[in-house]
């Protein structure tokens, strides 16, 4: 039986072509052999070392209230655009928009993910006027009536989300704006 000479190959560790000796070589000397085993376990340190950062960032409480935070506002703004509706203090359409809270998270960290506490404000009515609280007010009473704004200022239950349901809820939100946003592309962009 003939044995067939092998192909060339490249190396791995400095990419020129080499013939190999035998078919398990994959470097063309001793010192990249060398490298390419140093790459590696850079390349695995990095991946263990990306893989320990995502669960840190898995088990962190504050940065999981951050992103919460950020998928229950844009799922706010979303509702407030297919419905309509601008800013809920000025009325203004288009421009840089927020999800503005009625009821501040500092003083009321029990309201920070209630849907209904978030709604669309302008940059000028949720920046350099606080949060434009009077109009805000006024706002909600047209759009949802007295009682609700009512109930939403009497809700003073004390709430400690533990870091699954902050998780759970960011989850949820996260769904309810890419379902909002492939339904409505299209109104999405006119607003704009």
């Amino acid at each position: 039986m003939k044995i067939k000479p092998l192909k060339p190959k490249k190396c791995r560790a400095c990419g020129n072509k080499f013939k190999p000796w035998n078919s398990l070589q994959t470097c063309c000397s001793p010192l990249c052999a060398i490298e390419y085993d140093k790459q590696k376990k850079a390349k695995k340190a990095a991946k263990e070392h990306t893989q320990n950062k995502r669960e840190f960032r898995l088990k962190d409480l504050p940065l999981q209230k951050k992103v919460t935070q950020a998928h229950i506002n844009r799922a706010a703004k979303l509702w407030d655009i297919m419905n309509g509706y601008g800013c809920i203090s000025c009325g203004k359409k288009g421009g840089a928009t927020f999800g503005g809270h009625y009821l501040s998270v500092g003083s009321n960290p029990n309201m920070r993910f209630n849907f209904k506490n978030i709604s669309l404000q302008c940059f000028s009515c949720n920046g350099p006027m606080g949060s434009n609280a009077i109009n805000y007010r006024l706002g909600l009473v047209e759009r949802y009536g007295e009682q609700f704004v009512n109930d939403l200022e009497s809700d003073k239950d004390p709430r400690q989300f533990t870091l699954e349901e902050v998780i759970l809820i960011g989850k949820y939100y996260k769904a309810l704006c890419r379902r909002m946003v492939a339904e409505n592309s299209r109104e999405l962009t006119s607003w704009q």
